[in-house]
């Protein structure tokens, strides 16, 4: 029996047991029957018949594809026309978009040195408005001095002459003086007011100019990604150039992966130093307790006669202090593999040891200590839980120090990156324009034939003869079998140079995973 089949529905193809499950999923996710038949050829333009024959072949592979080609087999990739081909037809709009960015100028710094001069012009007003509230009480006081010196005739009698009127001259003078300073101080604080207002303008400007330079060279970035993405192997300086881009952005993901495990490192230690407090207190207690008890100067016995001439007393006052302190040290220990796990540059913790309780005193155990031998045993666990906590310290000074070096070189990264992408982009566009220049030049000298040794002396000539082979490990960075692994690597090298950070032990190694 043959099953018919509507004729708007394409016939069910199935790839096979193996991958017909993934054909139904695809299917759901991927309904592309009105897509596929309202595709367009890529972008592009060529002379003559050569852009006919190119977009009938491109549609006609979409439509051989999009009905003879089950799901689960669509592994070719979608066919795109040469390089130069597609860059004659994106020259107009991307020499209007670089214009456009040109006239724009870098907006996002500009923006932030703006941010930066309102947060300092700000600070001086706030300052400034707190010290003329202090200028008016002032002025208002010598004011209210000199009046009550000269209110009434009688006063004013008595003011002629003498001591007094050498001190309303002087509360005079006193008030000019608070009065002119108050008007200077008034005066600076509007010139930084109409300062701050401008700034403030120039900040909305520069957001309203960020939204259309964002716009503009968000497009521009999605040329450059449609015409140059991957490797380019014609045009090698672009490939070395996004080799760059790569390479440091990778290089910025590390750092950041750095900065974050740096901190839980630097947390995980804060969390174990009240272990350690607890740890001290206990062994404090335990050694106090011997003293109390005589055992320190081994006169427990002497002073003591009839009552506590065993050794079950001092076992019973410290072993609970020591049970409890070996808990805390497990809890602390713990904490600092955690800490050391995340960030390899932790050093190892000096070593702490606390007595056993099957050595305590009377114990059955041959090797069980006495009641001296046990507060020995105290004191030196207490100088190495000292030592620990001196360690604790250090290292949480040392993160410090790394975390203030990752910041640094966080900043200078950023701008390393932008620099690395603006080049990019500059080499794309210069690109563009010689590819245009020199299409342009063998249209104006197409009647003048050049000979197979002229064409191969050529530079573009050069340039074919240096193509690397696909998937061949040559100079070109871009076209290796092991592209991942060799940005991984690079990337780490370039870290390992901004940040001290140890070497791997082999160079299949990977110390430093991204984690987010």
């Amino acid at each position: 029996m043959i099953k018919a089949h509507r004729p708007a529905v394409r016939p069910r193809l199935h790839s096979g047991p193996g991958n017909a499950m993934f054909d139904d999923v695809h299917e759901l996710f991927n309904d592309d029957d009105a897509a596929q038949l309202d595709q367009l050829p890529p972008p592009f333009a060529a002379a003559g018949t050569a852009a006919i024959a190119t977009a009938a072949v491109t549609l006609a592979m979409a439509n051989t594809n999009a009905s003879n080609t089950a799901p689960s087999e669509h592994n070719v990739p979608a066919y795109q026309p040469p390089l130069r081909q597609r860059i004659s037809g994106f020259h107009s709009r991307h020499t209007e978009l670089t214009a456009k960015l040109q006239a724009l100028g870098d907006i996002p710094a500009m923006l932030e040195t703006n941010q930066h001069d309102i947060f300092s012009v700000t600070g001086k007003v706030k300052t400034q408005e707190a010290r003329l509230k202090t200028l008016q009480a002032v002025s208002q006081e010598t004011r209210d001095t000199h009046a009550k010196m000269s209110s009434s005739f009688a006063k004013r009698m008595m003011n002629k002459r003498g001591n007094r009127s050498r001190l309303l001259f002087q509360a005079g003078t006193d008030a000019e003086k608070a009065a002119q300073q108050q008007a200077d101080h008034e005066a600076e604080l509007e010139r930084n007011r109409s300062i701050l207002a401008l700034k403030e303008q120039r900040k909305s400007q520069l957001q309203r100019d960020l939204v259309e330079y964002s716009a503009v060279s968000n497009e521009l970035d999605k040329i450059d990604h449609a015409l140059f993405d991957g490797s380019t192997p014609e045009f090698v300086q672009d490939d070395l150039a996004e080799w760059e881009v790569k390479v440091w952005t990778q290089v910025q993901v590390f750092m950041a992966a750095e900065t974050l495990r740096e901190k839980r490192a630097r947390q995980m230690l804060k969390d174990a130093s009240p272990i350690l407090v607890s740890i001290i207190k206990d062994i404090q207690t335990a050694l106090q307790f011997c003293i109390d008890s005589g055992v320190a100067r081994n006169q427990k016995y002497t002073k003591n006669l009839i009552s506590n001439t065993t050794a079950k007393s001092t076992v019973s006052g410290t072993q609970p202090l020591v049970l409890k302190a070996k808990t805390s040290s497990g809890k602390f220990f713990t904490t600092i593999a955690k800490a050391r796990g995340s960030q390899l540059l932790v050093e190892r913790p000096p070593e702490f040891r606390l007595i056993e309780l099957y050595l305590m005193p009377g114990s059955k155990n041959p090797k069980a200590v006495d009641e001296r031998g046990l507060h020995k045993s105290l004191e030196t666990s207490y100088a190495q839980a000292k030592a620990l906590d001196a360690y604790l310290k250090r290292e949480i000074a040392a993160s410090l120090e790394r975390q203030r070096k990752l910041a640094v070189e966080t900043a200078k990264l950023q701008e390393t990156v932008k620099d690395a992408r603006r080049h990019l982009r500059e080499i794309r566009r210069s690109i563009m324009v010689a590819v245009v220049q020199e299409d342009g030049s063998q249209y104006i000298r197409k009647e003048a034939p050049t000979s197979t040794a002229d064409h191969d002396s050529s530079p573009s000539g050069a340039a074919q003869r240096d193509y690397a082979l696909p998937l061949q490990d040559a100079a070109n960075p871009m076209i290796s079998t092991h592209f991942q692994e060799n940005l991984r690597k690079e990337s780490h090298a370039r870290l390992r140079q901004l940040v001290a950070l140890p070497e791997p032990e082999s160079d299949d190694d990977n110390l430093y995973p991204v984690i987010a």
